[in-house]
């Protein structure tokens, strides 16, 4: 049985490039990470281009993902979201709005098991409204 490719990231990108109006080129030199903006643009045009046309590229880690998410002014929670579902298969979960489970598996739970996960979640998203991060 064939699987269809996950496409969440180059959709995404794909998008904004088109209400941006910038070529890859002007892209690649703008997906620098802004914390490290030293290091210069972390994407080439012809990478840009195999990520957006679907094909998986690779992610050298948090550093390219900020750079995307600088170079397409697009959220970076937005672009960290994509990429866990283009990459690792992990779906974002909306449960509040101000909470997102990244979940995986989630297509393959029952619907009992997805309502016990968003419950947890819910819980979770509770007590750190009460106590703070990490008390």
């Amino acid at each position: 049985m064939a699987t269809t490719p996950r496409r969440a990231l180059a959709d995404l990108l794909a998008k904004r490039k088109a209400h941006l109006g910038l070529g890859l080129e002007d892209l690649a030199a703008r997906c620098v990470d802004p914390m490290h903006p030293g290091d210069g643009p972390q994407w080439t045009r012809s990478t840009l281009s195999n990520l957006l046309s679907g094909r998986m590229v690779k992610l050298t880690g948090p550093s390219a993902v900020r750079a995307l998410a600088a170079g397409f002014d697009l959220p970076l929670d937005a672009v960290q979201q994509a990429a866990a579902e283009q990459y690792f298969d992990w779906k974002p979960i909306g449960l509040e709005d101000d909470l997102v489970a990244l979940v995986a598996h989630w297509d393959e739970m029952n619907d009992l098991e997805k309502a016990q996960l968003r419950r947890i979640a819910q819980a979770f998203a509770e007590e750190r409204r009460k106590h703070g991060p990490g008390e």
